[in-house]
């Protein structure tokens, strides 16, 4: 009886896990709705004007900035590569976070400069 209760909640199991990658599949191919053209265009300008920015900073604030936003590295790899403790990769990811705010204000086309966030 065990045996049989096993294998019938196996069975369920598995029926619903092919029922869920069936539907997984069927809403991979529908569109996003709440994604529209404006959103889409607002995202690649933003990405375009920080890659700009980026490209304007020193070497060292480019590479930091790189390797702990966008990369996602651990801090530990990124202090060795570096070649400081802890404590002073929080100065130098500081230092480069204020540079490129710095640069992104100055590159902001002068009607947004007003409703930038510090």
């Amino acid at each position: 009886m065990n045996s049989v209760c096993n294998n019938v909640l196996l069975e369920h199991y598995r029926s619903s896990s092919k029922e869920n990658a069936m539907e997984d599949e069927e809403s991979a191919n529908v569109p996003d709705p709440s994604l529209d053209v404006v959103a889409i265009l607002s995202h690649k300008e933003m990405e375009q004007r920080v890659r700009q920015v980026l490209e304007e900073l020193s070497e060292r604030d480019r590479r930091l900035l790189r390797e702990i936003f966008l990369e996602e590295r651990n801090k530990d790899a990124v202090c060795r590569d570096f070649g400081v403790d802890r404590d002073y990769l929080r100065v130098l990811l500081h230092r480069a976070k204020q540079a490129f705010k710095a640069v992104y204000l100055k590159n902001m086309p002068a009607g947004m400069k007003g409703t930038a966030a510090d």
